[in-house]
């Protein structure tokens, strides 16, 4: 069984790009929202990169995602103006690690979605999940990208 803990995660503002539709344009959104979020100073070392997911791809019509590409922000924070601000829920989450490519996160999703109430013995919840990326795809080799998938339960 994957390695799966629940953690309590406080929460946090996010600023970023809205999709929806085919998860095969989840990287155009994030070629499109990384030089917005650079130009405006957004990426700092205390900012947390995040998919904030509100459709899964496996909920109808299967295949197709909802999310915001998005960086943690303050209210200090000025935002482009093409950014939404959404606010991701404190709460409890069920916490899987996936190391490596960001071309195998979909496996990496699929093993906490699948494995994450067997392991935790807690009912996936009805709220958005996200992932952050702990470290930085431009310095660190593929093979050690860490992405921190959190699953919302009740």
């Amino acid at each position: 069984m994957a390695d799966i803990t629940v953690v309590q995660f406080p929460g946090t503002k996010v600023a970023g790009l809205e999709y929806q539709g085919p998860l095969a344009g989840i990287a155009d959104v994030w070629n499109r929202m990384g030089p917005l979020a650079g130009a405006a100073g957004l990426f700092q070392p205390n900012r947390l990169g995040m998919t904030l997911v509100k459709k899964s791809p496996m909920e109808p019509p299967a295949g197709e995602i909802h999310m915001v590409a998005c960086v943690q922000i303050d209210d200090t924070i000025s935002v482009p103006e093409e950014f939404i601000i959404e606010q991701v829920p404190a709460g409890d989450y069920a916490l899987y690690i996936h190391e490596g490519s960001y071309a195998n996160l979909a496996n990496g999703w699929q093993t906490a979605m699948g494995t994450a109430e067997a392991a935790t013995g807690r009912k996936l919840a009805n709220r958005p999940c996200f992932e952050i990326y702990a470290n930085n795809p431009q310095t660190t080799p593929e093979a050690d990208l860490r992405t921190e998938i959190y699953l919302p339960v009740d």
